[in-house]
């Protein structure tokens, strides 16, 4: 007789509990890490968020395929990404203009002090760091674990709105709050 478990459904306040534990870790842990080891700190803050949503995917025990479905895209599905990400990134691009008309001293900060880490680095490995594990990582988290708990919500829009926040708050910069969550929305 073979034994199956039962995978419970899970809910948005799944989703908003690893996000708190997350933030949590943010602050107390992967914060100090960057802040100290600098891009090292940061790799290693992309890594611990996706350690924390893949151990969560675990002691909830849901099904990686269903958290993280990955197929193979058709011709449409790829074109219409691309139509998506031009159009998501012209309107942050705009609101992030907007923003800066407002606050261009916030702006200005949030800047250097982004490019001052980002250049300590050869630019192939702050590609990778900055760019390619952010993709995986953070999108591990937001768009699969985190998104897979908000599917039992009837109204699509409801949850695109809610992981936008969510993907906004990560982010934890006041000044780029609008954009990030814009764009963690035409991410979701």
């Amino acid at each position: 007789m073979e034994f199956k478990e039962e995978r419970r459904p899970l809910n948005p306040l799944h989703g908003i509990v690893l996000f708190l534990i997350i933030m949590i870790l943010f602050i107390f842990v992967f914060a100090p890490l960057q802040y100290y080891l600098g891009m090292t700190g940061l790799l290693l803050t992309e890594l611990g968020l996706l350690a924390v949503t893949m151990l969560a995917v675990l002691v909830t025990k849901q099904s990686f395929r269903e958290v993280f479905p990955i197929h193979r895209p058709r011709f449409g599905q790829i074109m219409g990404t691309i139509l998506l990400w031009a159009g998501c990134f012209l309107f942050t691009m705009l609101v992030t203009l907007i923003l800066m008309l407002f606050f261009p001293k916030g702006f200005a900060e949030v800047s250097s002090s982004m490019n001052a880490v980002f250049s300590s680095i050869p630019a192939f490995f702050s590609f990778l760091i900055v760019a390619v594990s952010p993709a995986v990582c953070e999108e591990a988290m937001h768009r699969g674990f985190i998104m897979h708990t908000f599917r039992g919500i009837s109204r699509d829009w409801i949850a695109v709105l809610c992981i936008g926040l969510i993907f906004g708050l990560f982010h934890l910069d006041p000044y780029r709050f609008l954009p990030t969550a814009l764009l963690g929305m035409g991410l979701a």
